[in-house]
């Protein structure tokens, strides 16, 4: 049993065979028999249901040089991920908050609130 990756780049489906290439350009084209599975977001499809151009994880076996499939599954296309990005707290310029002990063994919790007016004082 053989295992290869790659993207379909030829379908026929009335002769049942796919060719598939794998990332170092090597293609190779497999025949079907009717006990092949073939899976697509873990449902069964058929062989028609297949696209050129779709990656796809092909099991198969060799004898004399004929390459048998028996079960292909679509490998899905990941989705690009945005990058991550850094929320920056913001700070409140017209409120602080000060904690402290004036000496007396109760802590003192201050804030301080700037306010803006248009009024003159």
């Amino acid at each position: 049993m053989h295992d290869c990756t790659g993207t379909i780049t030829a379908l026929d489906a009335a002769k049942g065979s796919v060719t598939v290439k794998n990332n170092k350009d090597v293609e190779k084209t497999l025949l079907f028999t009717a006990q092949a599975k073939i899976t697509s977001a873990d449902k069964a499809v058929t062989l028609a249901d297949l696209k050129v151009g779709e990656k796809v994880k092909v099991n198969f076996t060799e004898d004399a040089g004929k390459l048998t499939a028996t079960k292909i599954i679509t490998v899905p296309v990941e989705k690009a991920k945005a990058p991550a990005t850094r929320r920056k707290k913001r700070s409140n310029p017209t409120q602080t908050t000060q904690t402290g002990n004036p000496g007396n063994g109760f802590p003192v919790l201050l804030f301080s609130t700037i306010c803006y007016t248009d009024r003159a004082l």
